[in-house]
């Protein structure tokens, strides 16, 4: 399918609400410059045996991976009314359409491995997208067991459309910390990920304690 060089404008999106920043933002930059936080305290940061820390207590609020996950759910959560309020989107479908709109043409296998999605939500996703006439599929003359998926001329537009308010909501992220501590942030996803998965791009097993 030949791509459409075409540049397509918010308006022509049926359906697409007016681009805005988050109207948060004005807070946000005001609060960049402010101290990092105190460590939390009390029952969420102390073990609960008499306010005293112990070796054999996990604090979960200071634990990376704990960290990590919540921040990485409240991300995600807060970018899905973007796509939501627009088009309606789930994340699944989000991550399916995101990732086509980057690569142009992947199987529904690769789409799950480079998303970290199960096959069923890949699967559902890519018929949702599809009931909008937003994606297509082709039989791999290789292999008609496979189908080869690409966005349609609709999907593209939408596509285009979002890579706006998806580079907005970064910037308007950027703010909690300023451009110097979110580059180093940026370094750090990077280095963490690089380590984990290794050179090969498979994920490196944690060594086991004896």
């Amino acid at each position: 399918m030949a791509e459409d060089k075409r540049r397509t404008s918010h308006a022509d999106i049926p359906g697409a609400e007016p681009l805005t920043p988050p109207s948060n933002t004005a807070q946000m930059s005001a609060n960049e410059d402010r101290a990092p936080a105190a460590p939390l305290q009390g029952g969420r940061g102390e073990a609960a045996r008499g306010g005293k820390r112990s070796d054999d207590i996990l604090v979960l609020e200071n634990f990376l991976p704990y960290r990590l996950m919540r921040l990485s759910e409240a991300v995600s959560r807060e970018f899905a009314k973007a796509y939501h309020d627009r088009y309606g989107m789930t994340r699944p479908e989000w991550r399916v359409f995101a990732t086509l709109g980057q690569y142009g043409t992947m199987t529904a296998t690769a789409i799950g491995a480079h998303s970290a999605m199960h096959k069923t939500k890949v699967s559902r996703a890519v018929a949702a997208l599809e009931k909008r006439k937003w994606l297509a599929r082709e039989t791999d003359p290789a292999d008609r067991r496979i189908d080869r998926l690409t966005l349609t001329k609709p999907g593209r537009a939408a596509y285009r459309d979002m890579v706006p308010v998806a580079r907005e909501f970064e910037r308007w992220l950027s703010k909690a910390m300023g451009a110097a501590r979110f580059a180093e942030l940026d370094y750090g996803l990077k280095r963490l990920d690089e380590f984990l998965h290794g050179s090969a791009g498979t994920l490196i097993k944690v060594p086991q304690s004896n």
